[in-house]
């Protein structure tokens, strides 16, 4: 029952990468719950998920982890048979 030490590992070097140059994702100061609501919702049976989506622990492995096993539990559901309803509610974010 022990567990043996790793014969290999690969750390990826995020900051050598051409496309990303260790960028992370962050919300915009001023980004709105409302908003973020917004882009978390599916759009019909297509589900976005990641780091980005996550309230609390966004541009972290944690969030990434977290927001997969939520968005995973919602499509699990879906072909289940488990229904799934759409509200008539108004998404657009309205300020006082």
């Amino acid at each position: 029952n022990e567990i043996p030490q790793p014969i290999n590992f690969y750390y990826y070097r995020w900051s050598q990468d051409p496309l990303f140059r260790g960028s992370y994702s962050n919300w915009p100061v001023g980004t709105s719950r409302c908003q973020h609501d917004n882009l978390r919702r599916p759009i019909g049976r297509l589900h976005f998920t990641g780091e980005v989506y996550s309230k609390e622990y966004y541009g972290s492995l944690q969030g990434a982890f977290m927001e997969g096993v939520q968005t995973g539990k919602k499509v699990a559901d879906y072909l289940l048979g488990k229904i799934f309803t759409e509200t008539n509610q108004d998404y657009s974010c309205k300020y006082k």
